[in-house]
């Protein structure tokens, strides 16, 4: 009898446990000028319920590439990945702020999803002129 609790206690241990994605990314970002940001915030939120899962800085940025590989809980099937890269030029201090849904093939891949961002005027997100 005390088997049978202790069983249904480690059932229900189990199923409240987050359900853990590994996500692996390697994307490439550029700056309007062609040259790499001066650092970047990748953001990983769940979609429909707009969490977020995890953020990272990568600062100052390596080169143009970045490299997530982590685990994130994911509750729904898409998960959205945001970049804010900062870039300066031309005496101007901007952040580009890109999204991209991370296709669900790729969650739990050991395939990194590769995408690649352009910071242009069409994703500029706030500018500070010095």
């Amino acid at each position: 009898d005390k088997m049978f609790w202790l069983i249904l206690l480690f059932i229900s241990s189990i199923s409240s446990l987050p359900l853990l994605h590994h996500i692996n990314i390697d994307g490439f970002i550029f700056c309007p000028d062609g040259r790499a940001p001066k650092s970047v915030t990748v953001i990983v939120k769940d979609g429909r319920e707009n969490n977020e899962l995890l953020r990272k800085i990568f600062s100052p940025a390596d080169e143009y590439c970045l490299s997530v590989d982590d685990f994130v809980d994911v509750k729904t099937s898409h998960p959205e990945i945001t970049l804010f890269a900062h870039c300066v030029a031309e005496g101007k201090d901007c952040i580009y702020q890109q999204t991209r849904t991370i296709p669900v093939n790729f969650l739990d891949s050991s395939e990194p999803f590769r995408p690649t961002f352009n910071a242009t005027a069409a994703n500029l997100y706030k500018c500070d002129i010095f």
